[in-house]
């Protein structure tokens, strides 16, 4: 219908409203709070009915609707590509074309884009008009050429949502245009979504697509701000309302569940990592060609269930499906440490840093740097990216913990107290013996190297550790027990 402007017949859209209906009075009859409803952990968190798991699945008869509620839109942004234009004359070696192509197939790998190339010359068919156009120009000069791509919202009038110029030496086309491409998609994909959930902001629930609900909630997953933090649960599980088949949902409900074990906010972890677990695994049943999906889902699982190696299987396949996913990059870096293969995991990580620079991500990007470098033994440089981190999102608990056992390491008193008091501002009841008990690392000498950072820079053994007779008893305790039962028993945190 909206490539063509037709209408189903009258006996179509008779059963279309019919269906429609059935699956409203469902719909009413899962999410309506009754008066058996029970809260859930803890105050301001989820509304339950009685007897049934947190965030429970959808009636089964549902599950195989894409999408049911009260608005019924395409579920994805319509985004054109237009051929770059070239300036100065075109030598002839078709960059220009062949680059628009290669943003055009980066860009369709992502699950909520929907991408044409612009018709050259020809206005788009009625019905089939673009939400957003990226287009751009290529300029040469001698051996240099420089490209400048901008991203344009026709719903605002043409407005530029984003733009960025690239300077590079030419010296073989198919290799810049494999460069360049892999840079522009993965540049356009967390700038449009960032774009997208500004539009969304104030739109009323029962108005939003699945698509608008999620995208609302994804500024206050990246600030950390534990109130906004807790109310992008709830638009998450709107949008899993809206559309319970959607596997993107199901993962950032996933990753959600991670951060608030990660920040220490769950009083119940192993719930909360129990449920982590089942989101990430319904994400990939659910689509298994969805790259985000699978590495969201590969990242509980290697953080918050501690199999790397599973974790790595998750995180490879996403980078197969979508190479230009800056976060896959990310999070197959973190397995990667996890691993204990340092050097590789730093490749990782500076792959998805190159690709996506001013990611939303970016803070996550320079932490996960911070405990490969300590692991090396460079603690210089796991400072600098962990003041780095902290100074981009300082609401980061994460990113203080492989900082301060660096500053340990090198005996920095004054700056490690300062970290201290800031990591023990986010955590208050975080000790050593919570460290090694939640580290995902897999090699005794790794989390040992770790705890003792940690240990040097002041922070406290365990959370009954307040006689000062106890703390070299309670260290050589750690060193025995704990990081054998870290690596052996992570039923504490995933259940």
């Amino acid at each position: 219908a909206e490539a063509s402007s037709a209408r189903p017949s009258a006996e179509t859209e008779e059963l279309a409203e019919r269906l429609r209906g059935q699956q409203g009075r469902l719909q009413k009859e899962w999410s309506d709070p009754s008066p058996r409803a029970v809260p859930y952990g803890e105050p301001g968190g989820a509304v339950r009915p009685a007897g049934q798991a947190w965030m429970a699945e959808p009636p089964p008869e549902l599950l195989g609707a894409p999408r049911y509620g009260a608005r019924r839109d395409r579920a994805t942004v319509r985004l054109s590509i237009s051929a770059l234009r070239t300036l100065g004359g075109d030598p002839g070696d078709g960059l220009a074309v062949g680059l628009a192509e290669e943003i055009l197939a980066g860009l369709s790998r992502f699950r909520w884009i929907s991408c044409v190339m612009a018709p050259e010359g020809a206005a788009p068919r009625p019905g089939s008009e673009p939400d957003l156009v990226l287009e751009g120009t290529v300029q040469y000069s001698g051996a240099r050429v420089r490209i400048i791509v901008r991203l344009m919202d026709c719903r605002a009038d043409g407005e530029t949502v984003w733009a960025g110029r690239f300077d590079r030496v030419l010296s073989d086309a198919l290799t810049l245009q494999d460069e360049l491409g892999a840079a522009i998609v993965a540049q356009v994909d967390p700038e449009l979504m960032r774009h997208e959930g500004s539009r969304s902001q104030g739109a009323r629930q029962d108005e939003a697509t699945a698509q608008g609900l999620l995208l609302q909630a994804l500024p206050s997953i990246y600030r950390l701000e534990r109130d906004s933090f807790e109310g992008a649960r709830r638009l998450l599980e709107a949008s899993l309302r809206v559309d319970p088949a959607s596997s993107v949902a199901h993962g950032w409900l996933a990753y959600w569940d991670l951060l608030y074990v990660g920040q220490g906010w769950a009083t119940d972890p192993a719930a909360v990592s129990t449920e982590a677990a089942r989101l990430a695994e319904r994400a990939v049943m659910m689509d298994p060609g969805d790259a985000r999906a699978l590495t969201l889902a590969g990242h509980v699982r290697g953080f918050l269930a501690k199999r790397p190696e599973e974790a790595a299987a998750l995180h490879e396949r996403a980078i197969a499906l979508n190479p230009n996913l800056a976060l896959a990059w990310c999070f197959s870096g973190l397995t990667q440490s996890y691993l204990g293969r340092h050097d590789e995991a730093l490749r990782r990580m500076n792959q998805a840093i190159r690709l996506s620079p001013s990611d939303p991500h970016v803070f996550m990007f320079d932490t996960a740097l911070i405990m490969p470098h300590l692991m090396r033994g460079d603690y210089a440089s796991a400072i600098e990216v962990g003041r780095r981190a902290a100074e981009i999102n300082p609401l980061f608990s994460s990113a203080y913990k492989g900082y301060l056992s660096a500053l340990g390491m090198i005996d920095r008193p004054r700056e490690a107290g300062e970290v201290l008091e800031k990591l023990l501002r986010l955590e208050p009841g975080f000790t050593v013996e919570e460290a090694v008990l939640r580290s995902p690392l897999s090699r005794p000498e790794d989390i040992a190297r770790y705890a003792e950072g940690l240990r040097r820079a002041g922070l406290r053994e365990a959370a009954f550790a307040t006689a000062p007779a106890r703390p070299a008893l309670l260290i050589e305790h750690a060193r025995t027990d704990l990081m054998p039962l870290a690596q052996r028993s992570p039923a504490r945190y995933a259940g």
